[in-house]
C-alpha cells in the first residue's frame, strides 16, 4: 500500500508540473537590457523567437540593424512565401540572408529590383520606416510629414513616411526631427514592432486574450477564442494552407488574409467582423466561411493564387482582381472591378445586385436579381437573372455562345432604340412613354421624370420608394464627412446612412483607452503615463504567455484532485489496518 501511496505522490506532481508551467517558452534573459527602456519589448519579441541574443548572453540593445537582420525580422513575422528572381550581383546562394531578402524583394517591401542589395550594409531609420509601410500595406500619404528635417528624406520615402507618422507608428523626436539618414539601433527596431503588432500568435493552439492592436497570425491550426482585437487581424503567409478558426471574436479593425486554405478561415459563432481582405499571394486558393447569423460589411478579393470560396451571408462582395470566386451564400451586392475574373454562384447561392465595371465572367446556377453591365464583354451563363440593364454605349451580355442575355421576365419581340438611354428587361409591363427608348418588357420610366432625348444624358437612376417607418437598416453606407472619432480617452462617433429610408444613424465609439510603450508614452496621442495610470499587478499584459493564468487555475483544481484521491488511498490502507488487527 505504501507504494501505492508513493506512485499516486508522483503522479500528482508529475500532472502538476504538466498543467501550470507555461505553454510558451520562458522569458529570455539578456545580461544587458535589465532596466532598458526597450526591456519589455525585446523580452516579448525574443520569446515570439522573432529576435535573438549573441552566444555571450547579451542583446546588445543600442547596437545598429543591417538590411539583412532587418529583413530576417521581418520574414520572420509574416512567414513569407514567394520568392524573388535573384538579380543582386551581391546575394549568394549560400548566405543566411539571401532568402529572406529575396522574399521581402517579392512581396514589395524591399523595392530594389536589380544591382546591389548591399545586406551588410546599416539601415537607415528613413529605409525602415518605408519599408515598414509597405510590409503593413499603407498607402503614400499626399501630406506634408511636418518633421523639422523633412528636407532631408528621399523623395521615394516620404509619402511612405507621412503615413506612418498619421497611423501613429512614428513620433519624432523632442525637436521634431526624424533623423532619417542615422542607423536604426536593434532596442528602436523592437519598439517599433510593438507599436505596430501587439500580438503574435505563431505556434498552434489557442489563444484568447485581448489583443490592443494588430495581431498576427503566422500559423496554421490556431483558434482564437472569447477575445477583442483592437486593430486589424493579419492571418500571415506562415499559415499557408491550414485552418484559422474564430469563436466569440470582435475585430475592430480588417482582417487580412494572406494564408489558409482550401478547408477555410472559419468566423463562429459569437464573433463580429467588419471587413475581409482576401490577399492571398501564394500557395493555393483560400475559402471564408461566415458560420455566424450576423451579415458581413464587406468581403474584397484584391489578390489570391487560386480560387476564392465565400460561404455564408455577406453584404458587399468586390472582386478586384482578375481571380476565381465562387459564392454559397446570400450576397446582397456583388462588384466585380478586374478584368478576367470569374464569378460562381452556387445553386443554393442568391445575389441580390451584380454591377460589372469591366469583362467578366460569371455562371449563374443560383439566383441572381439584378444585373447592371457598365462595361463591355459580360458573358452571363445559366439561370437568367430576373433583371439585366446596359448603360450608354456598352454592350448587352451575352452568353458563351454569344447569345444575348434575356431576363427571365421580358417578352421575346421587340429591340431597344435610340441613343443615349439604359436597356433593360424586367417582368413588368406597362405602355411606353412617348420618345421613349425600351427593350421589350423594360421597367417603366416614372411619369414624373422625362424621358431621354436622342444624344442626351443617361436618365438617372430611379431612387426607390420610401422605406416603412420600422426600417430595420440592414443595408448602411458611411456618410461622407464623418463625424470626430474617438480618441485614448475621449468617446467618438460615426454617422451611417441607411439605403433603404436615408436616415442617418449614429453609432457612438467608445474610448480607446491609452496604450503605453516602453517609455511610458501612449503610442496614440503621445501622452505621458501617470502613477495613476500604472497597471494593476494581477492584470495580464501585453507580451505575457496567452492562458497562463487558466493554465495556473487548471493546474491547482488538478492538485486539489490528486491530493484528493492520495488522502482515499491513504484512509483505506489505514482502515485495512485496524480490520486487521482487530
Amino acid at each position: 500500500m505504501k507504494k501505492k501511496i508513493l506512485a499516486a505522490w508522483i503522479l500528482t506532481l508529475s500532472m502538476l508540473c504538466t498543467v501550470i508551467l507555461p505553454a510558451q517558452a520562458a522569458q529570455a534573459e539578456y545580461t544587458d537590457v535589465k532596466g532598458h527602456y526597450a526591456q519589455k519589448a525585446i523580452e516579448t519579441w525574443s520569446d515570439y523567437g522573432v529576435l535573438k541574443g549573441y552566444p555571450d548572453g547579451t542583446f546588445q540593445p543600442n547596437g545598429t540593424v543591417t538590411r539583412a537582420e532587418f529583413a530576417v525580422v521581418l520574414d520572420r513575422i509574416m512567414g513569407y512565401r514567394r520568392i524573388a528572381e535573384n538579380t543582386f550581383t551581391d546575394l549568394s546562394e549560400d548566405q543566411w540572408y539571401t532568402r529572406p531578402i529575396l522574399r521581402l524583394v517579392a512581396e514589395g517591401v524591399f523595392t530594389q529590383q536589380a544591382g546591389a542589395m548591399e545586406p551588410n550594409q546599416l539601415i537607415t531609420r528613413q529605409e525602415t520606416f518605408a519599408a515598414l509601410a509597405r510590409f503593413f500595406a499603407l498607402e503614400e500619404s499626399e501630406k506634408a510629414t511636418g518633421f523639422t528635417d523633412d528636407s532631408a528624406i528621399a523623395a521615394a520615402n516620404r509619402g511612405f513616411i507621412a503615413a506612418m507618422k498619421e497611423a501613429g507608428y512614428i513620433q519624432g523626436d523632442g525637436d521634431g526631427s526624424i533623423r532619417p539618414n542615422d542607423s536604426l539601433t536593434r532596442a528602436e527596431l523592437v519598439t517599433m514592432l510593438s507599436r505596430m503588432i501587439a500580438g503574435l500568435a505563431n505556434t498552434k493552439g489557442t489563444y484568447s486574450q485581448d489583443c490592443r492592436g494588430t495581431m498576427v497570425v503566422n500559423e496554421g491550426e490556431v483558434t482564437l477564442k472569447n477575445m477583442t482585437i483592437d486593430g486589424d487581424l493579419i492571418v500571415g503567409d506562415g499559415a499557408a494552407n491550414s485552418d484559422v478558426y474564430l469563436n466569440g471574436v470582435t475585430v475592430k479593425g480588417d482582417v487580412v488574409l494572406r494564408g489558409c486554405g482550401e478547408n477555410s478561415f472559419h468566423i463562429g459563432a459569437g464573433s463580429q467582423v467588419n471587413k475581409i481582405i482576401v490577399n492571398k499571394p501564394a500557395n493555393g486558393g483560400i475559402r471564408v466561411v461566415n458560420e455566424t447569423d450576423k451579415t458581413i460589411p464587406l468581403v474584397e478579393v484584391k489578390e489570391n493564387a487560386g480560387a476564392v470560396i465565400l460561404v455564408g451571408n455577406l453584404q458587399t462582395v468586390a472582386v478586384t482582381s482578375g481571380t476565381e470566386v465562387t459564392l454559397k451564400g446570400s450576397v446582397n451586392k456583388l462588384s466585380v472591378t478586374a478584368p478576367d475574373a470569374k464569378i460562381n454562384v452556387d445553386e443554393e447561392a442568391e445575389v441580390v445586385s451584380l454591377v460589372t465595371d469591366t469583362a467578366a465572367r460569371v455562371n449563374n446556377k443560383g439566383k441572381i436579381s439584378s444585373v447592371k453591365a457598365q462595361a463591355d464583354g459580360l458573358v452571363l451563363d445559366g439561370n437568367s437573372p430576373s433583371t439585366v440593364t446596359t448603360v450608354k454605349g456598352v454592350a448587352a451580355p451575352v452568353d458563351a455562345k454569344g447569345n444575348k442575355v434575356v431576363a427571365s421576365g421580358s417578352s421575346s419581340s421587340g429591340s431597344s432604340r435610340g441613343s443615349g438611354s439604359t436597356s433593360s428587361s424586367t417582368t413588368t409591363k406597362e405602355t411606353p412613354l412617348p420618345e421613349e427608348t425600351r427593350d421589350p418588357g423594360a421597367e417603366p420610366t416614372p411619369p414624373a421624370e422625362p424621358a431621354p432625348t436622342p444624344g442626351g444624358e443617361p436618365t438617372s437612376p430611379v431612387e426607390p420608394a420610401p422605406a416603412p417607418a420600422d426600417c430595420k437598416h440592414t443595408q448602411v453606407e458611411p456618410v461622407e464627412e464623418a463625424c470626430k472619432p474617438a480618441t485614448c480617452v475621449q468617446a467618438g462617433r460615426s454617422v451611417a446612412r441607411c439605403q433603404d429610408c436615408g436616415e442617418e444613424i449614429m453609432e457612438e465609439i467608445p474610448a480607446l483607452g491609452h496604450d503605453y510603450d516602453g517609455n511610458g508614452v501612449c503610442t496614440r496621442c503621445g501622452a505621458t503615463r501617470s502613477e495613476e495610470d500604472l497597471p494593476d499587478e494581477n492584470t495580464p499584459q501585453a507580451g505575457t504567455p496567452f492562458d497562463q493564468n487558466r493554465s495556473t487555475e487548471l493546474g491547482l483544481a488538478v492538485l486539489l484532485a490528486m491530493g484528493t484521491a492520495v488522502l482515499l488511498l491513504w484512509g483505506g490502507d489505514r482502515l485495512q489496518r485496524k480490520r486487521q488487527k482487530g
